[in-house]
């Protein structure tokens, strides 16, 4: 299993065994931290909903489109990331495919 870690360079990723072998927590059980998430960019949430990487920055950053039909993103920088897994990504998923 994958899980992003986050450092002070980036995103790191790092499978469950390298995890505990460089003393990163298990954040799953704690409150307010959703178990299985995973932090993507927009190359691959655009592969993972097979649509051009351009239109998912699109609907993440432009103010044309209403603030509840923006993908749910956050911002390091100038870096747009999604948290694949999320409670926000999957609702407004559901709102797409309801449309």
């Amino acid at each position: 299993m994958r899980r992003a870690h986050l450092n002070g360079c980036g995103v790191q990723i790092l499978d469950t065994t390298k995890q505990k072998e460089a003393g990163v927590q298990d954040m799953s059980g704690t409150p307010g931290i959703e178990p299985n998430i995973e932090i993507i960019d927009a190359t691959e949430l655009a592969k993972r909903l097979q649509v051009p990487v351009s239109w998912v920055r699109q609907r993440a950053t432009s103010p044309r489109f209403l603030s509840e039909q923006r993908i749910p993103h956050s911002r390091f920088g100038r870096y747009i990331r999604f948290r694949w897994g999320s409670v926000e990504l999957r609702k407004w998923l559901e709102k797409c495919s309801e449309q």
